[in-house]
């Protein structure tokens, strides 16, 4: 009998990690870099390369397919220790519930749809470095607080489909609801995303508007295209954005305007690193159909493995501005410029 219990004892004990497994995982990545520009009038910048950051997420098996998860996700500059945002998890804070068959529905400050389909992966540079053309992405946003975000089960291996929605909070005037969906197919070698959303200025450190302004309280809308195709000797990429409506620096509405982003690029891959380049359009155009502003741009770089989380970065970008372009920041920038750098990164 007492051999029994023991045995029953040592089964139950078994048991309880199959119905209380959880697991917490902390990563990150830190990058430095020495960068130039011929426009801006400026000693060599040491500077990141993509942002700084370090992260926090976790999972518990609560039995029958189903998991709770969390992530947490800091920002930050490496030369001073500063974050770069007033928040403590600038990118990512959410909670949530997954399921093998129903997907995960997550809760908090969450991916928008665009963002949580192709992130960087639409591009030669994934959104990193001199390389990669500047608001690539179009007007609109990544991060919405106060937001539920649905993504569901890959069916098949072949499809899966995003779904968010973003509530306004506080009774803020620039808070209104704001929401997107969207999919990506996967067939083979062969990915394509494709997403609409309708944005509003929730988050300022997120969109080219402003705060304090009531035109800023105006929703946009933004939808993309993106495809890639890995050859294995050549991955190639390319994609197409448009928003309308959007807002400028300064919280001025441009209803009926459209923002226009082309872009193309590649990878190869070379000994222990990859070569990669690209090349984009970004155009403006007025709501009565003016084409106003325009800025293009190449990039090409070769990135080294010297391990599998240590990288050295080269690349040269060029850039071309025409009438004033929007997204610049510094007023002095000549029409032309011409950008060189070298960075190392190291992930964790």
């Amino acid at each position: 009998m007492q051999k029994k219990l023991i045995a029953m004892a040592i089964a139950g004990l078994a048991a309880v990690p199959a119905f209380a497994q959880s697991n917490v995982t902390i990563y990150g990545r830190v990058d430095m870099g020495y960068r130039t520009f011929t426009n801006d009038g400026k000693a060599t910048l040491e500077d990141e390369e993509s942002s700084n950051r370090w992260g926090i997420q976790g999972e518990e098996d609560l039995g029958g397919g189903l998991k709770a998860f969390f992530q947490l996700e800091n920002r930050f500059y490496l030369d001073n220790g500063n974050q770069n945002s007033n928040r403590q998890w600038k990118d990512k804070a959410w909670v949530g519930l997954k399921h093998n068959n129903l997907g995960a529905v997550s809760f908090g400050r969450v991916a928008s749809a665009a963002y949580s389909l192709y992130g960087g992966a639409y591009e030669a540079f994934g959104g990193d470095t001199i390389g990669s053309m500047p608001n690539r992405r179009g007007k609109r946003t990544d991060n919405w607080d106060n937001a539920a975000k649905y993504e569901s089960p890959n069916f098949g291996g072949v499809f899966k489909a995003v779904a968010t929605i973003g509530l306004g909070e506080n009774n803020q005037a620039n808070n209104k609801t704001r929401y997107g969906i969207g999919g990506q197919l996967t067939l083979g070698n062969f990915k394509a995303d494709a997403v609409y959303q309708k944005d509003t200025l929730n988050d300022t450190a997120q969109t080219a508007g402003s705060a304090g302004s009531a035109a800023a309280a105006n929703p946009w809308k933004t939808w993309f295209v993106t495809a890639n195709y890995n050859f294995k000797v050549v991955e190639i990429f390319g994609g197409y954005t448009e928003s309308k409506g959007y807002n400028v620096p300064g919280g001025v509405q441009n209803d009926g305007a459209k923002y226009k982003v082309y872009q193309a690029g590649f990878r190869v891959p070379v000994g222990a690193g990859t070569v990669m380049g690209n090349a984009g359009q970004i155009k403006e155009t007025t709501a009565a159909g003016v084409k106003k502003e325009t800025l293009t741009h190449f990039g090409l770089g070769y990135w080294y493995s010297l391990s599998k989380r240590t990288t050295l970065m080269a690349n040269l970008s060029y850039e071309r501005q025409k009438g004033g372009f929007t997204d610049v920041n510094d007023a002095q920038k000549k029409d032309n410029s011409f950008g060189t750098e070298l960075a190392i990164r190291h992930t964790f």
